[in-house]
C-alpha cells in the first residue's frame, strides 16, 4: 500500500493550486472589496468541489484498497488506546509519532497504526442491528492535560454535536440499566465523572470484540474510529449512594461517505 501515490492521484496539489489561483484572481479584482469579500469569493469558487478526504477514499476504493473485511474488528483493536494521548490532547512527545510502538509485532509507529486503522475501519462489515454502548470518563483534576476537554463535555447540552478525538472505547450493553452501577463504579475516579450512554444505529462501522465474560455472558467492547461525532439527546445529573456523575445520552453519527459505491 503506497498512500503517497494515492494522495498524488487524488490531485491534492492541483486542488491547493486551484484555491491559490482563485484567491489571486479575487484579490486582483478586489480594489473595492474587503478581505471578507475576497474570502467569500474563493469559497464560492470551491464549495461545489468534492472534499479532499472524499477524493482520497474514492481513489482508494477504485484502486481496490477498500475491499470489505470479514472481521468485525480492526486488527489493532486492543492497542489503539495506547496511542490516544497523541490524538486526544497535544502530545508532549510529538516525535514519538514516528517511533515504533513496542507492544505490537510487527512494530509500527503510531502514525502507521493510524493509517492502517483508518483503512480497516472503512472496510469493516456494518453492524446488523442497533446497539447501546456505555463509556465512562473519570473526573479530571485541573492540572490534567485532559481537564479542558473534560469541562467541555460537562457543558454539553441536548441537541449539541460533539466530536471525540482519539479512538473512543465503550462497553456494549444489552440493557443499559443493567450495566449502570458496576460499570460506572469501575471507571469513575472517586465515583465522580461522566457516563455516556451511546446509541449506535444499524449499518454503522465500529470495531467489536468480546472483552470478558460476566455470569457466563460475553461483555463486548467496541471502538469508534478516531474523531467520531455524536449528537447529544439528553443529560442528567445522577446521585446514587456515594456516586455522583453527569450522564450524557448520545447518538453516533455515521460519517458522510458519498464515495461509497456499494450498498451501505
Amino acid at each position: 500500500m503506497n498512500v503517497g501515490k494515492i494522495i498524488n492521484r487524488t490531485g491534492f496539489g492541483k486542488a491547493i493550486k486551484g484555491i491559490i489561483t482563485g484567491a489571486d484572481k479575487a484579490a486582483a479584482q478586489s480594489t473595492n472589496k474587503t478581505a471578507a469579500d475576497v474570502v467569500h469569493e474563493v469559497i464560492k469558487q470551491t464549495k461545489n468541489k468534492p472534499l479532499f478526504c472524499h477524493e482520497y477514499w474514492a481513489d482508494a476504493q477504485k484502486e481496490g484498497l477498500l475491499r470489505p473485511l470479514r472481521s468485525e474488528s480492526v486488527s489493532l483493536h486492543w492497542h489503539l488506546n495506547g496511542i490516544n494521548h497523541h490524538l486526544v490532547s497535544a502530545s508532549p512527545y510529538p516525535k514519538h509519532m514516528d517511533m515504533p510502538f513496542n507492544v505490537i509485532d510487527p512494530k509500527l509507529t503510531p502514525r502507521e497504526m493510524i493509517t492502517q486503522t483508518s483503512f480497516e475501519f472503512k472496510r469493516l462489515k456494518p453492524i446488523k442491528e442497533k446497539l447501546t454502548a456505555i463509556r465512562c470518563i473519570g473526573e479530571k483534576p485541573d492540572w490534567s492535560s485532559d481537564y479542558k476537554a473534560y469541562q467541555r463535555l460537562l457543558a454539553v447540552k441536548n441537541g449539541d454535536t460533539i466530536r471525540l478525538n482519539g479512538y473512543p472505547y465503550a462497553a456494549v450493553a444489552d440493557d443499559a440499566a443493567k450495566m449502570d452501577s458496576d460499570f460506572a463504579a469501575y471507571y469513575l475516579t472517586n465515583n465522580r465523572g461522566i457516563k455516556m450512554i451511546i446509541d449506535v444505529d444499524e449499518g454503522s462501522r465500529v470495531s467489536r470484540l468480546t472483552h470478558h465474560y460476566s455470569n457466563g455472558k460475553p461483555v463486548d467492547e467496541i471502538v469508534f474510529d478516531r474523531c467520531s461525532s455524536f449528537r447529544c439527546t439528553g443529560t442528567r445529573d445522577v446521585k446514587d449512594g456515594n456516586m455522583a456523575y453527569r450522564e450524557i445520552s448520545l447518538r453516533y453519527i455515521k460519517p458522510d461517505e458519498p464515495w461509497r459505491t456499494e450498498v451501505r
